[in-house]
């Protein structure tokens, strides 16, 4: 969420505070030039990422706030990884039926994940986060290792069926300025 104006942003902290629960940051401050930067926080529920940028006055003010909060997945968004990894691996009608959203074609999702297990072999979820407010499954990410190489799955909720959309890339390394 970005902020070019501050009026609601007390009531935007208070309500972080509320969901995240007590936190600390996670790391030092990242920056990208003399007036952009971002940070993290680690969370008794979650995380927080900001991204400032300044304005070129002085004294600096600021300009734009960027706010992206991440939550631990539950059972359900967990178990939608897993049955994107097993999809990967063995493929099944009534599996896919159960988790994939309609708007996919079976065809194309059945074979983008026979290319998926064959380039990197057998993968586990290792870990995830999700995207968005509290209680709604926005955006979520799990990072795979596989055997052939690391991966990145996205899933998302059709909101209309409650099932999930996928794609899969090679993850970006942690210093790169452009994502593919």
């Amino acid at each position: 969420m970005r902020y070019s104006r501050f009026a609601d942003l007390q009531s935007r902290f208070e309500q972080l505070r509320r969901e995240h629960g007590k936190c600390e940051a996670d790391g030092a401050l990242r920056t990208s030039s003399a007036l952009q930067g971002s940070f993290d926080l680690k969370c008794e529920r979650g995380g927080i990422e900001f991204d400032v940028l300044l304005t070129p006055a002085l004294p600096p003010l600021v300009q734009a706030l960027g706010i992206r909060e991440t939550f631990t997945p539950d059972e359900r968004e967990a178990g939608a990884a897993a049955a994107q990894v097993s999809l990967a691996c063995t493929w099944s009608d009534r599996d896919a039926e159960q988790w994939l959203a309609p708007t996919l074609d079976r065809k194309n999702s059945r074979k983008a994940l026979a290319r998926l297990a064959l380039e990197h072999g057998a993968c586990s979820v290792e870990h995830g986060t999700r995207q968005g407010p509290l209680g709604a499954m926005n955006q979520l990410r799990f990072h795979l290792e596989c055997t052939n190489g690391a991966l990145d799955l996205a899933l998302k909720l059709d909101e209309s069926s409650g099932k999930i959309e996928f794609s899969a890339r090679i993850p970006s390394p942690p210093d790169a300025i452009c994502w593919p």
